[in-house]
């Protein structure tokens, strides 16, 4: 009786250890923005699973520790197989995922009909899965200690900063909107044949100054291009908000009398010397983590749990923050009152994932990264650039005066989208230049402002020399090419 009793508390115990690790794993890594409720659904989600594998088992291998170690590989087969699907088509993008789950199963399967026929004893494996899983369990409790003293990391309180000089009369207001993968004219044409005129032309119907053929060739990659652009130069460090190194760009500004501003979707800009009007961009539970890379999205089950845990979708969390972000860029023109103000907003879109289509419906959470229909990223394109004039028109209404400045990091980056994920092949030598063009618009008070051809940078350098009668030089252009690792 009392090894019935004993195979039956390690059989559990190593089910409920092995369904508790991912929660206890994510939840301390996360700390202190996760929650310890989110970690305790997807416990009692996955022991559940757990439970119900070892009780199927059961009925047909008739003895508890074998039941227990053939339910813990199918535990661990349900929690991970997102994270597997994902990892092999990303090297096999053409192997269904079907077919992966049916090898799944059969390897399954086939241990399962080992263990019924060899009658295997599965004591020792039993007893190593229920220690090598409490040992990791103890280490993510152990790494959640010293977070759960520490204070939520949050962005700073949209307090005004203090100026370095008095401000100078009459000093506009700046807004700087960068809108992620926004391609310029040529590399729409070349990409998709498309004519995003009409969109240029109401532009300059509200005085803007457009360059149809600028180019940032340093690179293609986000991370570089932003850094760079804040820092007027090139070779900038990556932003890392909290270190007290505010960005070349906000120290010019601030030293001119400025207040700086940030619109940041996905808290992507470095906080250091500004206030921050987006909040809650980096809140983003577990669950969605935990579930995504699970069966559980493969299964009948998927539709009833998305419908009650919407936050289990990451389209669903994506349109919340890209909403809250463009809506704050919409209104950034009421956050000036203490002063001249230089308004930077970084917006992710028409960067992929694909919410929108052209006329501001909702884009299949199937299609979320479709990157082979162009109708995704032009409708999303089109949809940008209504908000675009929406907030350009609002500013122009309440802030006459103000300066307004449109880029983006760099265009779109199609090809090296198409390899990625679908394995197409790919010309980095003739496609990059393509893929550096970039938005870049200008109003300056409705007075003419010749950027054409220039790159970001040599754009805010030649709005700054305009404005404060500086003396900056133009950078001589980089060349880059975006190969696919």
């Amino acid at each position: 009786m009392n090894q019935k009793i004993r195979s039956w508390a390690l059989a559990l115990g190593c089910l409920l250890l092995v369904s508790l690790y991912p929660c206890l794993f994510q939840y301390s890594l996360n700390l202190p923005e996760s929650r310890l409720a989110d970690a305790a659904v997807f416990w009692g989600i996955f022991a559940g699973i757990g439970l119900l594998t070892f009780l199927v088992c059961l009925a047909i291998l008739r003895r508890v520790e074998a039941a227990a170690f053939l339910g813990a590989l199918c535990l661990l087969a349900a929690m991970n197989f997102g994270l597997l699907k994902s990892g092999v088509q990303k090297w096999l993008p053409w192997l269904p995922g079907g077919i992966l789950l049916g090898g799944c199963a059969l390897v399954l399967l086939a241990i399962g009909v080992l263990l019924l026929v060899k009658k295997w004893r599965c004591h020792v494996p039993l007893v190593l899965f229920t220690v090598m899983f409490g040992v990791l369990c103890l280490v993510s409790g152990v790494m959640a200690v010293p977070k759960l003293g520490r204070p939520e990391k949050k962005p700073p309180e949209p307090e005004p900063v203090q100026a370095q000089r008095a401000p100078e009369a009459n000093q506009p207001n700046v807004y700087l909107f960068l809108y992620d993968e926004y391609s310029g004219p040529e590399g729409l044409t070349y990409f998709y044949n498309f004519d995003n005129s009409p969109f240029y032309e109401a532009l300059e119907q509200r005085g803007f100054s457009c360059s149809d053929d600028s180019y940032n060739t340093e690179s293609c990659s986000t991370t570089v291009l932003v850094p760079n652009l804040y820092a007027l130069s090139y070779d900038a460090s990556p932003f890392v908000s909290g270190d007290g190194e505010a960005p070349y760009l906000y120290r010019v500004f601030q030293e001119l009398g400025y207040q700086v501003n940030l619109v940041s979707h996905n808290d992507f800009l470095d906080t250091d010397g500004a206030r921050v009007l987006t909040k809650g961009q980096t809140e983003s539970s577990i669950c969605q983590y935990l579930y995504q890379n699970s069966l559980l999205p493969f299964t009948p089950l998927s539709g009833v749990m998305e419908q009650q845990m919407p936050q289990l979708r990451a389209a669903y969390q994506y349109k919340k923050l890209l909403d809250d972000a463009l809506n704050t860029l919409d209104n950034a023109w009421q956050e000036t009152a203490g002063g001249p103000t230089l308004t930077l907003g970084y917006i992710q879109c028409p960067h992929a994932g694909f919410i929108y289509d052209r006329d501001g419906g909702q884009v299949p959470e199937e299609d979320f990264l479709n990157w082979r229909d162009p109708q995704y990223y032009l409708g999303q394109l089109q949809y940008i650039n209504g908000r675009i004039l929406g907030a350009v028109d609002r500013i122009l209404q309440h802030d006459p005066s103000a300066v307004i400045i449109l880029q983006s990091d760099h265009g779109v980056r199609l090809g090296y989208h198409l390899t990625d994920l679908y394995g197409d092949s790919y010309d980095p030598e003739t496609e990059t230049i393509h893929q550096q063009n970039i938005l870049n618009c200008v109003y300056l008070g409705g007075e003419t402002l010749d950027i054409s051809g220039l790159s970001g940078i040599n754009t805010l350098r030649t709005v700054l020399n305009r404005l404060f009668d500086l003396d900056y030089d133009m950078v001589e252009p980089r060349s880059f090419i975006n190969y696919y690792p």
